[in-house]
Order: structure tokens, then C-alpha cells, then sequence
């Protein structure tokens, strides 16, 4: 993982960014900073930001984890009868075609397991998020322009409850506005429920209709879960927490009137020092790069290449710069050695046709001189040589002496033809027996004229059952 963490919250309220450094596993630094608010626009807001930031801190280098607004973010729980992941990705865009108000085609989904507390024979819980991919692909390309490229694109609340899930413990943390409120649980360490609603009376009854949304987000979870649920701690949102009477509304709810919420900084529950701060979202999103649980990523399929390319891609120019070098080099190399290679050819050519014209001035020169040389000394060869006889590499008489020698006397073989050639000595005749055969391939074997001897046939007649057969001999 990279050193240095960059993440951008986008709520209804405006953007806020933080820049986290770690350091052998711990963040040693960070920087968080209000990029804008709810009247100016959240883009120019964060383009002045991160000049702040770059003044403040080095950003370069660092991976980018960003959160889109939670009214984004259509978020459902499906159940699950297996909980491998392949298959669960094959079948889940079946399971919220009804459920999505736009086709899935159209969108990007991802999932994440719920907590375990359901029996496995009443399936596995996941949380499946979508997204319009138009709107996600304007995000990436608007956060491009601004020298960021994402790795990590999920929604707000399910973000920030995964990093306060991380140090255990059962809690809830709400935010929002007015009109709408983002309620996510998590309980010993792991997701149990996110939504996101709309609060229709908010203009008039205020906390008391957020309070109310709430509690019906917690009666719809007891109802789909076995257990209740009991947080230890509640968290609000730093806009939320402003709201006077927000946190007598939230107590107020009977689900939950045992546990006294607290109107905190969501960082109130990481080991930092700091106080209330909008910017306490972008710090956990910072923080979430470096947790190792499933966490729900928009930036997939075909947005995860484009993003791999962007933030890779002066690294593989370069890469391909020099792979481009290194060819040219290497074909450089290739062509001077072939025009040296072809000097050489050329001037052994000229050697051999001068020796040519040394040895024959008669002849005139055709085609290749090697291979005209070759013929006129063959030529010459045949024509001052000594008859075939005067080349044996034997006397007829030392080979038929040594036949005669080494045949058996006893008169059971019978030599009946004989041919001597100028490199080896064929005969063939008949005798009783196949070992009789190999007695005498032995006993030519101890001539000093005979080298390899091999046997070509050996066949026994079936009238007079004798073996007629025909060696070779080769002569030293």
C-alpha cells in the first residue's frame, strides 16, 4: 500500500478532503481541510483546496479514496443460499432488477457481507450497492481534471462504519441533513445494516422527524435480523450534530433510549487528537485504503482499467520508451553486424577467385569458383590416379589367405560366392546351423584385414534343412 492516502468526501454539505501518511503500519500525519460548502460549487470548492493541501503537504504519489454522496447510492440487502463471491456475482444482477429504479445494464454494482447473524440454513446476508454509471463515470472524469485518480470510490456512511467497525464493538453512526439521513450499523467489527432515506416533514417537526426515520431504519432491521440490536455508542455527523434537539430526539427513541447517543467528531473514536470537524469523513475515508475488510468499490469493470491506466500510465510510458530504446539499440547492433558480416563474405570472394584464377589461368570463371575448383581438381584427381586395383586397402591374396584360414575345416561350411570390393568383402555360401553362422562371424573377427563384420542373412532351407547365408566384411 502506498504511504500516503488522499480521501474526498462528497456530502450534501459540501466536500471535504484529508491526506493521511503511514508509517510502519500507523498514520503518523494528516492533513484535513473543508473544501467547500453547501452554496458554492463543490468542484471549485476542492480545486482550491487542494492548492491548500499542496502547500501544506506533499500530495504526490498518493492514492486517492473517494466517497460519493449517500442520495447517490441506491443501497438493498439481498440473501444469499452460498456465500462464494463468483457465484454471488453471477446471479445478483437477477436478484435487483426489480429492486433498482434504472436497468441494470446501466449500472454499476458491488457487495459486501452483512454481519453473521443469520444461521447458515436461512442463507448469508450481502449489501449490494449501485450506482448509474453515466453519473460515476462524470465523477471520474470531473476528479481527472483535478489531478486525482480514485482507486477507491464507495458511499459515505458505509465507509466511515467501517473504519469505527475496525476497532470493534457495536455502534451506529447517523448524518445527513434536513431532508434526508444516513443511518449505518455495525456490530463486533462487521457491517451489520446502511440506508439512506428521505425525511418528508423534516421542514416542520426537524430532529423529531429524523428521530422518527431512525427508529423505523432500526424496526425494519430487527424484523429481517434474529437479534436486536443494542449499540454501545452512537455517532452524529458534524451537520447533524449542530441541530438543536437533535440529540434529545435520537434518545428519545424507545430501541434505543438505554444507550445516551453522543454528538461527537466521527475521529472522536480514533486515536488522534481533534475536535469537531466536517473534514472527520475524508479522515476515515483516508484511514479506510488500509483496512483489510471487503468494503463495497465502485471503481470496477471497465473504470478500473481506464483508472489503472491514468495511474500507471507515465510509469508504461516510460516503461515503453525505454523498451522502444532498447529495440532500437538492439536492431542498430543487428545491422552493423550484418554489414560487417557481408565485408567479410566479400572480401573471402575475392580471395577465392583470385586463388582460382592462380591455380587454373585457363579456365574461365562461371559461377561459384569454390565449387569449380572442387570439379577441376576431381577432374584432374581421375585423370592422374591410379587404377582401381592399385587401391585396395588389401591384396586379393591376404583376403582369400585369411578366408581360407579362418573357415572351419571341418566341411560342414560351404563358401559358394565371393566378392572383393575396394572397401569391404561380401560372401555367402550355406552351413548346418545358425550358431555354425556365428562361429564364423567369431572367427573373422580375429583377421587383422576385417573390421566390421555384420551378418546380412541367415535362412534355413526347409528341404534339406541346412542355413544358407551372406556377411559382410569391411575391410581396414
Amino acid at each position: 500500500m502506498s504511504n500516503k492516502v488522499i480521501g474526498v468526501d462528497f456530502s450534501g454539505r459540501g466536500v471535504s478532503l484529508a491526506l493521511v501518511t503511514f508509517d510502519k503500519g500507523e498514520y503518523r500525519t494528516h492533513v484535513c481541510r473543508q473544501a467547500a460548502s453547501a452554496d458554492a460549487d463543490p468542484w471549485d470548492g476542492l480545486a482550491e483546496a487542494l492548492e491548500g493541501l499542496r502547500r501544506e503537504a506533499d500530495p504526490r504519489d498518493a492514492v486517492c479514496v473517494a466517497a460519493l454522496p449517500d442520495e447517490w447510492v441506491h443501497q438493498r440487502v439481498v440473501t444469499m443460499p452460498f456465500a462464494d463471491r463468483k457465484k454471488i456475482a453471477k446471479v445478483l444482477a437477477y436478484e435487483l432488477e426489480p429492486l433498482l429504479p434504472l436497468a441494470v445494464d446501466d449500472m454499476i454494482v458491488d457487495f459486501q457481507p452483512l454481519g453473521a447473524s443469520r444461521t447458515m440454513e436461512n442463507g448469508h446476508d450481502f449489501l449490494a450497492a449501485a450506482v448509474d454509471g453515466t453519473r460515476l463515470q462524470a465523477f471520474i472524469g470531473r476528479m481527472n481534471e483535478l489531478g486525482l485518480e480514485p482507486e477507491i470510490i464507495t458511499c459515505r456512511g458505509l465507509a466511515v462504519s467501517s473504519v469505527l467497525a475496525a476497532g470493534g464493538g457495536t455502534g451506529l453512526f447517523i448524518d445527513g441533513q434536513e431532508t434526508r439521513l444516513t443511518a449505518a450499523a455495525y456490530t463486533e467489527g462487521r457491517l451489520r445494516f446502511t440506508r439512506t432515506v428521505a425525511v418528508g416533514q423534516a421542514d416542520r417537526e426537524g430532529p423529531r422527524a429524523l428521530a422518527e426515520a431512525l427508529r423505523h431504519l432500526l424496526l425494519a432491521d430487527e424484523e429481517r435480523q434474529p437479534t436486536a440490536f443494542r449499540p454501545e455508542k452512537i455517532y452524529i455527523g458534524a451537520h447533524l450534530g449542530s441541530l438543536d434537539g437533535l440529540a434529545q430526539a435520537v434518545a428519545a427513541v424507545p430501541e434505543i433510549a438505554a444507550v445516551r447517543p453522543e454528538i461527537t467528531s466521527l475521529a472522536a473514536a480514533l486515536p488522534r487528537q481533534a475536535g469537531v470537524g466536517a473534514g472527520d469523513a475524508a479522515f476515515c475515508l483516508a484511514l479506510l485504503k488500509g483496512l483489510r475488510s471487503i468494503v463495497i468499490n465502485f471503481r470496477k469493470d471497465r473504470f478500473a482499467v481506464t483508472g489503472k491506466w491514468r495511474q500507471y500510465s507515465d510509469i508504461l510510458i516510460k516503461t515503453g520508451l525505454m523498451a522502444a530504446l532498447v529495440v532500437i539499440i538492439g536492431l542498430g547492433g543487428f545491422f552493423y553486424d550484418l554489414r560487417k558480416y557481408r565485408r567479410q563474405i566479400a572480401a573471402l570472394d575475392t580471395r577465392i577467385t583470385g586463388i582460382f584464377n592462380e591455380s587454373f589461368p585457363g579456365v574461365p570463371l562461371i559461377d561459384d569458383p569454390l565449387a569449380q575448383m572442387r570439379l577441376e581438381l576431381d577432374r584432374l584427381k581421375g585423370k592422374n590416379s591410379l587404377p582401381s586395383e592399385m587401391g585396395r586397402k588389401a591384396w586379393c591374396i591376404d583376403i582369400l589367405n585369411d578366408i581360407s584360414r579362418l573357415v572351419p575345416a571341418n566341411g560342414e561350411v560351404v563358401i559358394e560366392r565371393l566378392m572383393i570390393g575396394p572397401d569391404d568383402v561380401t560372401l555367402s555360401g550355406s552351413t548346418d546351423s545358425f550358431n555354425a553362422v556365428d562361429t564364423l562371424k567369431s572367427e573373422f573377427g580375429k583377421s587383422a584385414l576385417f573390421g566390421k563384420i555384420d551378418i546380412s542373412s541367415a535362412t534355413m532351407s526347409k528341404v534339406d534343412k541346412r542355413v544358407s547365408f551372406k556377411i559382410r566384411l569391411e575391410l581396414l
